[in-house]
């Protein structure tokens, strides 16, 4: 497909007209193009993200997962919440990255659209004017790509990940399937994470899968109260990605935080991404 095709796929997965996408589809293009790879037909890529829940911008989380099969179903995309609309591609097979993101006057030139302007006066995107972001969705698309974007050269980044899990049992409780890694032994039975949760604080257990999941007081991400197996982000600099298991929160520790790839030099120890 060209990149006309896919903004078109890829704006009916969006479910509207969105020029930040637009700039998501062309920058993972650009990602792939520079590292010399194709889509990621399984796990061949990873894309890291570095817009948060609250960003204006989120197609262009969507365009790089369109352009670049990095889906979260796959789970090959991870965002980091720096309120940027970067991504750092990562070729898992070659242990190298690397970072592309719009130029300063992109975003100047996006933020100057009357569909941005629509949609900061109404706090709706599908709402507003579909000409408006016809207009914007036509300049970032035919624009060429070294005015669009600032590309840092390709770096090293190791990328460690777990073997797929095929095992799965019952829950005692709720009886729902649950990957036996997940399962926690109680009893000699075994529950999920989520009624082994409820079991722990003293609620009842119920059927049907309970919810733990609440608002964060921080507005943004939503708070699990219990995770599955570990995820570590470690990297250069002070304090490593914390684990998730236990209930821990993350740390924003950024794998190559001190190496950032923006300082136009190639690193030697960019970090090792842990997924475990």
């Amino acid at each position: 497909m060209d990149l006309a095709e896919y903004v078109r796929c890829g704006t009916l997965a969006h479910g509207h007209v969105c020029p930040p996408l637009v700039l998501g589809v062309r920058a993972g293009f650009v990602a792939m193009s520079r590292l010399g790879v194709g889509r990621a037909v399984e796990r061949e890529l990873f894309a890291f993200v570095e817009l948060g829940s609250d960003h204006y911008a989120q197609g262009f989380a969507d365009g790089v997962q369109f352009v670049t099969a990095c889906t979260f179903g796959k789970d090959l995309i991870f965002r980091f919440p720096h309120g940027k609309t970067g991504v750092r591609l990562v070729d898992q097979a070659r242990g190298r990255a690397i970072r592309v993101s719009p130029r300063p006057e992109t975003i100047a030139r996006l933020e100057g659209t009357g569909w941005f302007r629509a949609c900061a006066s109404t706090g709706s995107f599908a709402s507003a004017c579909p000409e408006l972001a016809e207009l914007a969705l036509v300049e970032f698309l035919t624009a060429p790509e070294d005015a669009l974007f600032t590309v840092s050269p390709v770096f090293p980044l190791g990328f460690e990940r777990p073997s797929p899990t095929f095992e799965s049992i019952a829950c005692d409780a709720c009886a729902e399937s649950v990957l036996a890694p997940y399962a926690r032994e109680v009893n000699g039975g075994h529950l999920c994470i989520l009624c082994e949760e409820r079991r722990r604080t003293g609620l009842p257990l119920l059927p049907g899968g309970p919810e733990v999941i609440r608002p964060s007081s921080r507005g943004h991400e939503p708070l699990i109260s219990a995770a599955g197996p570990a995820v570590a982000f470690i990297g250069p600099g002070p304090g490593p990605w914390r684990s998730r298991s236990g209930g821990h929160a993350h740390s924003r520790q950024d794998p190559g935080l001190e190496s950032d790839p923006r300082d136009g030099e190639q690193h030697e120890d960019q970090g090792v991404v842990h997924r475990s």
